[in-house]
C-alpha cells in the first residue's frame, strides 16, 4: 500500500534501522500467546510446569483444557528431581532471570522436542540447537507488549491479524512527563489488558520500537551492572547465581532470608518486583518457592543504570544487613 506524504510529524524514534534479536522467529502479541501457540500446535496430554512461575502461564493451559502438574526447583534454580515425560507429555522450564542458559542447553539434550523453554526472563538466550522456546521482550525493554517464538516443526500462521499497541503504550509516554510513579497506574492497566488476549501478530508499533534498540549495548550494560552486584553480594547470597557463558541477566536475584530487603528498599524508592505473588497463594510456606516469592530481592541491573546506581544500592543494602 502507498504510504501517504505530508501531514503531521511522527514520533522521533530511530526505528527500522537495526536488526531485531531472534529475527527468524515468529513475532506475536504476547509471550503467553507464544506458549499457547506451541501447545495448540502439538498433541499435549499433560504439561509439567514449575511451581515457581507467573500466573499468566496458566491461562493458555486453562483455555485449551490441558492438565498440568507442578514441580519444585532447588537453590540453583534448577529442577529438583528428575522428570520423565511420557507420550504426549511436555516439560516447561523457566530460564530464571536470564541466568540458566547453560542449564537450558543441557535440558534440550535430555528432553529434545518434549521441552518448552520459557525465556520471558531470558531475552538473549540462543539455544545450541533448535527447540521450543519463547521470549517476552518487554521484560528487558521499554515496549508495551509482544512475544517472539521459535519452535520445532512450526505450523503456519493462518488468519491471524496484527495487534495494535498504541493504547497500551500510554504509560511509556506519560512516564516521560510525570515520572514512573505518576504513570504507574497506567502501567498496571496496560499489564491487565494483556490477560486472555487472542493470538495476534506483534503490532507494528512494538516491532518499530524494537528496531530502534541497540541490543549489544543493552547486553553489555546489564552484564557490567550484574557483575558489580555479584562481586559485592555473591558470598552472602543464598542462591547460586554466578553469571556464566553468554547469559544476559534480567535482574540480580539476591536472597538474604529474614532481612526484608524488598520492603526497606521500597522506602528508598528502589522498586523491587515480586516474582510472583500468585506463588504465595499456592505454595507451602516451608518451600523454596514461597521463600523466593516472599523474600527474593530482584535488583535492577538494566540499561538505565550505571556503576553509580549499583553503588547506591550496595550502600543501602549493606546498611540493612
Amino acid at each position: 500500500m502507498f504510504d501517504s506524504i505530508g501531514g503531521y510529524q511522527p514520533i522521533e524514534i530511530d526505528g527500522g534501522n537495526r536488526s531485531i534479536q531472534h529475527a527468524d522467529g515468529v513475532f506475536l502479541n504476547t509471550g503467553r500467546n507464544c506458549f499457547e501457540y506451541i501447545l495448540s500446535s502439538k498433541k499435549v496430554k499433560l504439561v509439567h510446569l514449575p511451581e515457581y512461575t507467573c500466573d499468566a502461564m496458566y491461562q493458555p493451559l486453562e483455555k485449551l483444557g490441558i492438565p498440568y502438574k507442578t514441580y519444585c526447583i532447588n537453590d540453583k534454580l534448577e529442577i529438583d528431581e528428575q522428570i520423565n515425560t511420557k507420550n504426549d507429555e511436555y516439560l516447561v522450564y523457566t530460564n530464571y532471570f536470564g541466568l540458566k542458559d547453560k542449564y537450558c542447553n543441557q535440558l534440550i539434550k535430555s528432553y529434545s522436542d518434549k521441552l518448552i523453554l520459557d525465556c520471558s526472563q531470558a531475552f538473549y538466550f540462543t539455544p545450541n540447537t533448535k527447540c521450543n522456546v519463547f521470549y517476552s521482550p518487554r521484560k528487558y525493554f521499554g515496549i508495551p507488549d509482544g512475544g517472539i517464538l521459535n519452535m520445532i516443526d512450526p505450523t503456519p500462521l493462518k488468519g491471524i491479524s496484527y495487534d495494535t499497541s498504541f493504547e497500551r503504550a500510554n504509560y511509556l509516554l506519560k512516564s516521560i512527563d510525570v515520572g514512573k510513579e505518576g504513570a504507574y497506574n497506567d502501567y498496571k492497566e496496560s499489564e491487565r489488558s494483556l490477560d486472555n488476549q487472542p493470538i495476534k501478530k506483534m503490532s507494528m508499533l512494538t516491532k518499530y520500537l524494537m528496531s530502534s534498540i541497540d541490543f549489544d549495548a543493552v547486553m553489555k550494560r546489564r552484564i557490567t551492572n550484574y557483575n558489580i552486584l555479584e562481586k559485592q553480594f555473591g558470598e552472602k547470597n543464598e542462591l547460586d547465581v554466578t553469571l556464566n557463558g553468554s547469559s544476559c541477566p534480567m535482574v540480580y536475584p539476591l536472597l538474604l532470608k529474614g532481612k526484608n530487603i524488598k520492603g526497606k528498599l521500597l522506602n528508598e524508592k528502589i522498586y523491587i518486583a515480586t516474582y510472583w505473588p500468585n506463588v504465595l497463594k499456592g505454595s507451602k510456606k516451608s518451600s523454596l518457592e514461597y521463600t523466593l516469592a516472599e523474600e527474593l530481592a530482584c535488583l535492577p541491573v538494566d540499561q538505565r543504570y550505571d556503576k553509580t546506581d549499583m553503588e547506591k544500592m550496595i550502600e543501602l543494602i549493606n546498611d540493612i544487613i
